[in-house]
């Protein structure tokens, strides 16, 4: 998987197939490039940042996450070279609820490996969520905040899975905290409309 095109906004998805031919003494040999199949060309609108695998994706099933310069979206490439885009999840529709996190741009996307279906992301103004990619629905969500005076590269954030499936980890330059995951405490609601209280750490 890879990204191309102008604004390299076009995902491209091959395969590659180890087959078995025969040389001229006869002996076969394996190579793991001898055949290799374009499965998609999909465009995603805004420049590709990130592809990431879920650490439970098998051969029969690959889940990936690709995060743009806006959007969030999930795959699902299944062993007869059928490629499902599951979800799309743009962050300026769902944060533009609360003036705080309005044009915020994702920084990292990491896929669960307690949940093939779900993947966890923060931006640049400090928001944070688990969807479930699945359902389309937002598992858990909350804000970092930083301090107002801090420059733009001291707000650099990134986010991984904790040891359990209920505690996630934000990264800054400054530190790097755990937050333990409650269900569900939006930001805002399924419609929305209406933002609430975040989370808190």
């Amino acid at each position: 998987m890879f990204a191309t095109g102008y604004s390299t906004s076009q995902l491209v998805v091959f395969l590659s197939a180890c087959s078995t031919f025969t040389v001229n003494n006869s002996s076969k040999v394996k190579l793991p490039l001898d055949e290799v199949d374009i499965i998609a060309l999909d465009e995603l609108s805004y420049p590709i940042q990130q592809i990431t695998i879920s650490p439970l994706s098998t051969h029969k099933q690959v889940i990936f996450a690709v995060r743009t310069t806006l959007e969030i979206h999930l795959f699902s490439l299944h062993s007869n070279k059928e490629l499902s885009h599951l979800h799309s999840f743009n962050i300026d529709q769902r944060t533009r609820v609360d003036p705080e996190l309005d044009n915020s741009v994702p920084y990292h996307v990491e896929m669960s490996p307690y949940n093939k279906y779900e993947y966890l992301f923060v931006t640049d103004n400090g928001y944070v969520a688990l969807v479930n990619g699945r359902t389309d629905k937002i598992v858990f969500d909350g804000l970092d905040t930083a301090p107002a005076k801090v420059d733009y590269s001291s707000r650099f954030r990134s986010c991984a899975f904790g040891n359990t499936d209920s505690t996630v980890l934000i990264a800054t330059p400054q530190a790097i905290k755990e937050w333990k995951v409650t269900p569900p405490l939006p930001i805002f609601t399924s419609s929305g409309i209406t933002p609430k209280n975040p989370s808190s750490p």
